[in-house]
């Protein structure tokens, strides 16, 4: 919290008083289980429901012993278990959106270990239901109890205008629900604020202090923020503060909010400094999808390098160092689809770039061959990279690698090394040889921030009418 002596050091940010009490460990968990987070006694606690409602409902102890654990598989894989800033987990209503897919996984599973009776299995179901929402409306009656107290109310950080910063204060102090305690604000000079680099060094030291646990960008419409975002976490290093955007107006709030604070709509952002996610699952899948597409596509392979070879005589695989997990260099893997030696060439070319920052794109490169161009135009060149992927250079889906030097990125632009580089992405989904490399990067940090094995797949399946619809190549 911002004590006197912190008001006495930087007079431009404005505090609140100290009202906060340190959560108790019977909160914390009641806030742990209520938010569903990803923690195993969170887990436990499901578990020991479900085998209940499930006895009680009549199903032998086998099939709950087979149904209960894809309950929890298929409630990670849909993100019901996940961190949860205060303002996403508030009530039960998010949580009754995320349980039927859950809820479906079991009702299959235990069918097929035999209970096929609708008269049985549909209330089984509905007493797990019942049971696993009745945890969390308690839970939760726990919690906003707590919070009506002032216990265990995050310090908030609030940026915006003082119109804006005063509208929001009022709607804490009425809402303490929402786990936030306003604590500081900022004003950028665009609304009023000055002593813009002094403030900002300040904020990031409560930050790194551990001080400050939550971020409210108070959304005025016109985008200004993404620059104060970003020199907010310039040399912040790792911290454990939420961020939220408080969306600019009640009509916007209806459509796009996640949380809310009284009228007012509340979009997470993630950490303000996103932690690498554990991403065990998608190296699981990455290992598994290319290790079987390297055996059924090895027709296709011979075909390509043979294809290849045949028109020049010259080398089939083309070897490129970029740069990619935690800003380590490899060696990526492609078909080449240039003349020998292109590289040499790229200074000649440099004046022909139609793209920015670190991209080079040229839009008629004069090194691609009549074989390249056919390879390039159905992706046939990368195929080579799912060894990449199998050796752990590469993931299937993640940002996309460039062939630079690792010091070449900014602290903001190195976050997208956080995860493996990938073959596809959201990049290349949202029709990459048309963006710049400023829109690049924010599609690779939204992605890291965001990951999700749900969200792998779907760019996964996107890939597919993208390259079928591509109307032009990209380097």
């Amino acid at each position: 919290m911002l004590t006197e002596r912190h008001r006495a050091d930087l007079p431009a940010v404005i505090a609140a008083e100290d009202r906060t009490t340190a959560a108790p460990g019977w909160l914390t968990l009641a806030e742990a289980v209520h938010g569903s987070a990803t923690e195993g006694r969170v887990v436990l606690v499901d578990v020991l429901v479900l085998a209940l409602a499930l006895r009680a409902a009549g199903i032998t102890r086998a099939a709950a012993i087979v149904g209960i654990p894809a309950f929890v598989i298929a409630a990670a894989i849909t993100r019901l278990y996940r961190h949860r800033g205060t303002v996403e987990a508030v009530g039960v209503t998010w949580y009754l959106r995320l349980l039927p897919a859950p809820l479906l996984a079991l009702g299959a599973v235990l069918s097929v270990a035999g209970v096929d009776s609708a008269d049985v299995l549909l209330p089984a179901v509905a007493a797990a239901a019942a049971a696993l929402l009745a945890v969390r409306a308690t839970t939760w009656m726990i919690v906003s109890r707590a919070r009506q107290r002032n216990l265990g109310l995050r310090p908030a950080l609030l940026i915006g205008s003082p119109r804006r910063v005063a509208q929001v204060e009022r709607r804490l102090s009425f809402f303490p629900d929402r786990g936030l305690e306003p604590s500081a604000s900022y004003s950028p000079p665009s609304l009023g604020g000055s002593d813009t680099e002094v403030q900002l060094r300040y904020v990031r030291h409560l930050l790194q202090r551990g001080e400050l646990a939550h971020v409210l960008v108070l959304g005025e419409g016109d985008g200004q923020y993404d620059d104060v975002l970003t020199d907010l976490r310039r040399g912040l290093g790792d911290t454990a503060a939420e961020c939220s955007m408080v969306l600019p107006s009640v009509g916007a709030s209806q459509c796009e909010a996640v949380g809310r604070i009284g009228d007012l709509g509340i979009l997470p952002l993630g950490r303000l400094s996103p932690r690498p996610p554990r991403m065990w699952a998608k190296r699981l899948i990455d290992i598994a999808v290319s290790a079987t597409l390297l055996i059924f596509l090895a027709p296709v392979l011979l075909l390509v390098s043979l294809a290849i070879w045949l028109y020049d005589h010259g080398p089939v695989i083309y070897r490129q160092r970029r740069v990619g997990l935690d800003n380590q260099e490899f060696w990526i893997w492609k078909f080449r689809s240039m003349v020998p030696n292109a590289d040499s060439m790229m200074n000649q070319l440099e004046a022909d770039n139609i793209s920015n920052g670190l991209l080079f794109k040229l839009s008629d490169d004069p090194r691609v061959t009549p074989v390249g161009h056919l390879i390039r135009r159905l992706s046939l060149d990368e195929l080579p990279q799912f060894i990449n992927v199998l050796r752990g250079d590469m993931s299937l889906v993640g940002p996309r690698p460039l062939p630079v030097d690792p010091e070449d990125f900014d602290a903001v632009a190195a976050r997208r090394h956080r995860v493996r580089p990938g073959i596809t992405g959201p990049w290349q989904v949202a029709g990459g040889h048309v963006m710049g490399y400023e829109e690049m990067i924010k599609l690779d940090l939204a992605y890291v921030d965001s990951w999700s094995v749900r969200q792998d797949l779907w760019l996964l399946f996107m890939t597919v009418p993208t390259v079928l619809l591509r109307r032009s190549s990209a380097y």
